[in-house]
């Protein structure tokens, strides 16, 4: 089934935060070793804020503000933020607005794979993997809760 054409949201500072399991926003830990896992924090403790940049083609790269510049896919399966530009992968961000405000899937260019929750009913916090994107049969196709996020122009970005 395919996805309705609606785009993404335009360049800027954002906060990206997933409704499913227990919330929370996405990004990385404080500490800055080359690479890391992307995963979920309650209440944004380390001020995450991503830089949400769209390309000449459309599509989108994605970058942690103050720490990595890069994002992309590790092992085929694992959504990162890296310091390194040959682990980056360019994003596909399509909008899903009939499920609520701000509501999007990220995805590989390809459309392979969408970042996904992983673990979303554990007590734990939620790592951000990346799967092929689930798609209801409904019209319009709907995407599963724990493969969209809240993309919201960050108060504090100028």
């Amino acid at each position: 089934m395919s996805i309705p054409p609606m785009s993404g949201p335009p360049s800027g500072v954002y906060t990206i935060t997933s409704l499913s399991g227990k919330g929370g926003v996405v990004g990385v830990a404080p500490i800055l070793p080359a690479f890391q896992q992307l995963a979920t924090f309650p209440e944004n403790p380390f001020d995450s804020k991503w830089q949400v940049t769209r390309t000449p083609k459309g599509t989108y790269l994605l970058s942690i503000l103050n720490g990595y510049r890069y994002s992309g896919v590790l092992d085929d399966r694992i959504v990162i933020a890296t310091i390194h530009e040959h682990q980056s992968n360019e994003w596909e961000i399509t909008s899903f607005q009939y499920q609520g405000p701000n509501l999007y899937a990220i995805q590989l260019v390809d459309r392979s794979k969408a970042w996904t929750l992983d673990n979303v009913d554990s007590e734990e916090q939620s790592r951000i993997i990346a799967e092929h994107l689930q798609l209801t049969k409904d019209l319009p196709p709907q995407a599963l809760p724990y493969q969209l996020f809240q993309i919201r122009k960050s108060m504090s970005s100028a």
